[in-house]
């Protein structure tokens, strides 16, 4: 994985020399991005979680990996298809008072279910019921978090092949429950900031510091510009 990253920014520095210099407009970003990542690693190794928090955007697209994406989403649409062809029509129980993130959904759909079994705007309240309780036990495992927090934070959510779109304080989240943990984490080296697809992203070297053991990986930061600040809007962590 690591040496795809750097393939990447090899690529781009090597057609930039080519050309003859970087633009300015490039140099520039490039340092603000440098120092933004700076901050980051400054907070991380000091577990400095407001500091820290401060420099996310306010949704940031969360990115599991591709085979935890593609199974969140199996998840999620199988439980769709049995709440339609299951739980509807009577063939399954599940009591939508237990269900705390999609109860109301479920609750809706039963109404929607005994005035037309047919209605199409069933498909839609399944789709999004399914939607709530995967991501809702994602986070939860994500963070510990109560489920009322949980709950919250779903209002603000969405999940597709793309990655998980989630308001901050979930990746907050995530900082504060590994801290509390014991873990930290040290930083081993770092790419520069580089531009592919549209988007500008650092990969940092990381070591995770844990109570019975050291583990290495990497995190992947993305970024977008709010106004005249930039702020990392997209998070990975890559396992060897």
């Amino acid at each position: 994985m690591r040496a795809r990253w750097l393939i990447v920014v090899v690529v781009l520095l090597t057609a930039a020399a080519l050309s003859g210099c970087l633009p300015k407009d490039t140099i520039k970003i490039e340092n603000e991005l440098s120092k933004l990542t700076d901050r980051f690693i400054e907070h991380l190794e000091a577990e400095e979680l407001p500091e820290l928090e401060v420099l996310f955007a306010d949704h940031i697209l969360l990115y599991p990996g591709r085979y935890r994406l593609e199974n969140l989403v199996w998840n999620m649409e199988y439980l769709a298809e049995f709440l339609i062809e299951d739980w509807l029509p009577g063939l399954d129980e599940l009591d939508p008072a237990e269900e705390l993130w999609g109860g109301e959904l479920l609750e809706e759909m039963l109404v929607k279910y005994e005035q037309d079994p047919n209605d199409p705007a069933l498909e839609d309240l399944a789709a999004a019921a399914a939607e709530r309780i995967a991501l809702g036990h994602f986070f939860h495992g994500l963070t510990r978090a109560d489920d009322q927090v949980v709950a919250t934070w779903l209002d603000e959510s969405s999940l597709s092949l793309d990655g998980i779109t989630a308001p901050k304080v979930v990746l907050a989240g995530w900082f504060v429950f590994v801290y509390d943990l014991g873990i930290t984490y040290e930083i081993m080296g770092r790419t520069g900031p580089f531009e592919t697809g549209g988007r500008w992203y650092v990969v940092l070297d990381v070591v995770e510091h844990q109570p019975w053991d050291d583990w290495t990986y990497e995190f992947v930061l993305g970024f977008s510009k709010a106004g005249n600040m930039w702020l990392i809007d997209f998070f990975r962590v890559i396992y060897d």
